[in-house]
C-alpha cells in the first residue's frame, strides 16, 4: 500500500514537473511568435485608451499634441508582423517619452525551468554577473570583482565585450526608460547598476565571454568564463536571519569620539521604525545630523512622512491631496483577469477585504473644481512627541534618490531644513506619479505595462520643470573613489563641520 501510495505522489510530482517545463517550452514558442499588424494596432489603442483614462498628469512633461502624434505615427508606420521583443522596441519609447520614472514596458525575455532558474540566481546569466561594473564619462570599468578570477584589476576599462562596445548595448536600451521630467542622474545609475541584465537581455545565457580590458594605457585581451554550478543545502534559519539583517531597512552611526554627529542611512521607505534610532541619537547628545538617502528608491509616503516629523519641530504642510481621474480610476485593476487557478481561489477567498478597501477608498474620493483627490493620505505632517532632531541637518543625495524619498527632500529643501550634498535627486522636485501602479497586459503582444494612478506633490515645489532637488554642494564620486571605497561627500560634509558650521 505505501509502495503505491509512493508511486502515486512520485507521478503527481513528474506530471507537475513535465507540465512546468511544457509551460515553460510554450511561453518560449509564443515569445518567438509573430503579431500580425492588425493586433499590434489593436494594442496601441488598448495602451493609448488606458492612459488617456487613468494617468493623472499624463501632459506634464509632453503636449496632448506631441503623444498622440506619437501614438498615430506607430500605428502607421506598422506595414509587417513583429515578435513580442521587436514590438517592445517600438512602443516603450512612446511610454518613456511621458517621462513619468515609475512609469515602464517590461523587457520580455525567454523563460527558464525552475532548476535553470536556480542555476542563473547562483552563478550569474554570464562571467560579468560576479563583477561590479560602473560608467564614468561614458566608458564601462570594473569597480569590484567577487569573481574566482583575481587577475581581473579594479580600474581596468572594458572596450569591447565579444567584440561589441558596452554603449552599443546601453544605446540599444536608452529610449525605452526614462527618469522623472528631464533630469539624467537617475538613468546614469541604472546602466551601470543593471549593465549585466541589458547584455543578457540582448544576448542571453553565456557560459564565456571574450573581453577587451585597458589598463594603464595597456590593452589586453582576456577569456573570462562562468563559475560551475554547484548544488547547495537550503539556508538554515540562523543564515537566513543573518540575510535580514543585512538587508536592514535603516542604519545608525556616529562619528567623532563625543559622538557629536549622527549618521542615519535610510535605504528605504517600504518599512522601519524611526523612533529608536532618535531616542539613541538624543541620548548621545549629536548636534549634528547626517541623513544618508543614496540609493533610496521610495517606498511608502508615510513612512517619509514619519521620518520628516522626528526633522521638524512645529507642523509643516507637507503634499497637496494626490490628483487621481476619476472616482474609481484608484480601484481599475483586474481581481481574476490573468490570474492561474491557484490565484483566483486565493482572491475569492479574501473578496470581501477587497470590496471593503475598494468601497473606502471611492468614498474618500472627491471632486474639487473638476478634479478628483483622494483624502485618505494625511497633509501636514507635525513634529513627533519625543526626541525629534534639533540640530544642524545635512542630507546626502544621488541619482537613485527617488519617489518618496525625493518628496521628503523636496520638503527638506523647501523649507530650508537641511544641507543638501550630494547628486541632483533622480525623483523630480515637483512630485510624481505612483501611488496605485497595476500592470496592464497588452492583450496580443501580451507586453506588460505599469504606470501610475495617483499623482502625489509635494508641498513645497520649484519653478524649474522636470528637475530634482539640486544639492548646496554638488559632489559625485569619482572612479578611484568607487574602486578605494571612498566617500567624498561624507568626508566633504565632516570636515565643513569641523569648521564650525
Amino acid at each position: 500500500m505505501k509502495l503505491k501510495k509512493t508511486k502515486s505522489i512520485l507521478r503527481i510530482f513528474l506530471l507537475i514537473l513535465t507540465v512546468s517545463c511544457n509551460s515553460v517550452n510554450h511561453y518560449n514558442k509564443k515569445y518567438e511568435k509573430e503579431i500580425s499588424v492588425k493586433k499590434l494596432k489593436s494594442d496601441i489603442d488598448f495602451i493609448q485608451n488606458k492612459l488617456n483614462k487613468l494617468h493623472p498628469h499624463l501632459y506634464y512633461y509632453i503636449t496632448k499634441e506631441a503623444l498622440e502624434y506619437k501614438f498615430d505615427s506607430l500605428s502607421k508606420s506598422l506595414n509587417h508582423p513583429l515578435t513580442r521583443n521587436e514590438f517592445f522596441f517600438e512602443i516603450s519609447p512612446i511610454i518613456a517619452a511621458i517621462r513619468q520614472g515609475h512609469g515602464r514596458v517590461f523587457i520580455p525575455h525567454k523563460r527558464y525551468t525552475k532548476d535553470e532558474s536556480k542555476q542563473l540566481n547562483q552563478i550569474g546569466v554570464n562571467p560579468l554577473s560576479k563583477l561590479k561594473l560602473a560608467f564614468f564619462d561614458n566608458k564601462l570599468y570594473i569597480i569590484e570583482n567577487n569573481s574566482i578570477d583575481s587577475t581581473l584589476i579594479l580600474g581596468s576599462e572594458i572596450l569591447l565585450i565579444d567584440s561589441i562596445n558596452p554603449l552599443e548595448i546601453i544605446n540599444k536600451y536608452r529610449k525605452t526608460f526614462t527618469s522623472d521630467g528631464f533630469n539624467e542622474t537617475f538613468l546614469n545609475h541604472l546602466w551601470s547598476d543593471n549593465f549585466n541584465d541589458f547584455h543578457f537581455l540582448s544576448y542571453g545565457v553565456k557560459d564565456s565571454l571574450s573581453i577587451t580590458l585597458k589598463y594603464n594605457n595597456i590593452i589586453s585581451l582576456k577569456v573570462i568564463k562562468r563559475e560551475k554550478y554547484t548544488p547547495i543545502k537550503k539556508e538554515t534559519k540562523l543564515s537566513q536571519s543573518k540575510r535580514k539583517d543585512v538587508q536592514k531597512k535603516c542604519n545608525l552611526s556616529f562619528i567623532g569620539k563625543d559622538s557629536c554627529i549622527a549618521l542615519l542611512q535610510v535605504k528605504t521607505f517600504l518599512g522601519g521604525e524611526y523612533l529608536e534610532y532618535f531616542k539613541k541619537i538624543d541620548s548621545m547628545g549629536s548636534t549634528h545630523l547626517i541623513l544618508d538617502l543614496r540609493n533610496n528608491l521610495g517606498g511608502y509616503p508615510k513612512k517619509a512622512q514619519e521620518l520628516f516629523s522626528y526633522l521638524i519641530d512645529q507642523g509643516y504642510a507637507f503634499n497637496y491631496r494626490p490628483e487621481v481621474t476619476s472616482k474609481t480610476s484608484i480601484i481599475h485593476q483586474k481581481l481574476f483577469k490573468n490570474k492561474s487557478i491557484k490565484g483566483k481561489i486565493i482572491h475569492i477567498a479574501i473578496l470581501p477585504y477587497f470590496l471593503l478597501k475598494y468601497t473606502i477608498q471611492v468614498v474618500a474620493t472627491k471632486k474639487e473644481n473638476d478634479k478628483y483627490y483622494h483624502l485618505l493620505m494625511p497633509q501636514t505632517v507635525d513634529a513627533a512627541e519625543s526626541s525629534n532632531f534639533k540640530g544642524k541637518i545635512y542630507v546626502i543625495t544621488n541619482g537613485k534618490t527617488f519617489s518618496a524619498s525625493a518628496a521628503i527632500s523636496s520638503n527638506l529643501k523647501g523649507y530650508n531644513l537641511a544641507t543638501f550634498v550630494g547628486e541632483e535627486t533622480g525623483g523630480a522636485y515637483n512630485g510624481y506619479v505612483a501611488g496605485i501602479m497595476p500592470i496592464f497586459k497588452l492583450p496580443h503582444s501580451k507586453l506588460k505595462i505599469r504606470f501610475g494612478l495617483m499623482y502625489s506633490k509635494p508641498n513645497c515645489k520649484t519653478s524649474t520643470i522636470g528637475r530634482g532637488i539640486m544639492p548646496d554642494k554638488e559632489i559625485i564620486p569619482t572612479l578611484e573613489d568607487r574602486i578605494n571605497n571612498v566617500d567624498p561627500e561624507l568626508e566633504w560634509i565632516i570636515e565643513d563641520i569641523n569648521k564650525g558650521n
